[in-house]
């Protein structure tokens, strides 16, 4: 297996972000892996050498994602996947469809044990309900698979015909059923302030779009719509197929005063190499402002260099 690794360097709301990228062939073969130095990549595209299409096959987030990390250096998700996509295409021209399998679910934010199906929602379908599009949709200018567009589509109307309806629950039986259910993971504070969220928003004869939205454009934490709206419309884009066209990626950076870089590196960097640079770098300068926090596999820079990762490449 041949292997390149390269630095990428992209903005965010003006600021800067650095992310680490692994370049493998094999057999005909192309693998990209995306994010910081752990061993979990945040990104995965597969291609085949010479194809016009290739996949998107797995997409994570955390903050170990990102290189540096401080406060003047930022992630994104939606920054990671517009990096990654344009340096696909920047480095393999001939690469025209990245197809995409949507799959990313939205984890409740009040506790991370809440992670389990019951509290799990599909971004798309939480995107959809604020803005009319699917995630990759509204971020990233996807389009339906041309295989699968009659499908989503009909998803699509299923699912605005569903905000419309009525919301038949009966709210004592619905709250004492699933406030059972999770009391277990929230501590009583919480609990109550669910209770009351659900009592206030809940009216007889309450459409669904309207339930949702009273929580949603209040920015209310899941836990007090996921459940109502999981009877409703249970992951209705989840595993749905979409597809994102090379001049909508080459358009992410098309603005001149945004500076979109990668960098190829000798060889790849391991976390003794990353270490070592780092006591370097601190030693050579009698400073101590590059930080490597090995739990979060992340370098944090406390200076004001920005330009320090060409330092320690």
């Amino acid at each position: 297996m041949k292997e390149k690794f390269y630095l990428l360097k992209t903005p965010f709301l003006g600021k800067k972000s650095f992310y680490y990228a692994i370049v493998s062939y094999e057999n005909k073969s192309y693998e990209i892996k995306i994010g910081g130095f752990k061993k979990r990549p945040c990104i995965i595209i597969l291609f085949e050498k010479g194809s016009i299409y290739a996949d998107l096959d797995s997409v994570n987030n955390d903050i170990s994602c990102i290189i540096f990390n401080n406060e003047t250096l930022q992630h994104n998700i939606h920054n990671l996947v517009k990096t990654s996509l344009h340096f696909l295409i920047s480095l393999f021209p001939y690469i025209k469809k990245v197809n995409i399998v949507d799959n990313r679910l939205f984890i409740n934010s009040i506790n991370t044990r809440l992670s389990s199906n019951n509290l799990n929602i599909n971004l798309s379908d939480l995107t959809f309900i604020k803005y009319g599009y699917t995630w990759y949709e509204k971020y990233f200018g996807a389009v339906p698979n041309h295989l699968k567009k009659d499908f989503i589509n009909l998803k699509k109307k299923y699912f605005i015909d569903t905000l419309q309806k009525e919301i038949d629950i009966d709210k004592d039986s619905f709250i004492k059923a699933n406030i059972d259910y999770i009391k277990q993971y929230i501590d009583k504070k919480t609990l109550d302030n669910v209770i009351n969220n659900i009592e206030k928003k809940y009216k007889k004869n309450i459409k669904l779009e309207d339930y949702l939205h009273s929580f949603i454009d209040e920015n209310k934490p899941c836990i007090n719509y996921v459940f109502v709206m999981n009877i409703y419309l249970n992951k209705v884009f989840y595993d749905t197929k979409w597809t994102i066209y090379d001049d909508k990626i080459k358009n992410y950076f098309i603005d001149n005063s945004i500076k979109y870089t990668f960098i190829e590196t000798t060889k790849k960097k391991t976390h003794e190499e990353v270490i070592n640079s780092i006591k370097k770098f601190n030693a050579l300068n009698k400073t101590n402002e590059l930080i490597y926090d090995e739990k979060k596999e992340n370098i944090f820079y406390t200076g004001k260099n920005k330009s320090i990762f060409k330092r320690i490449n």
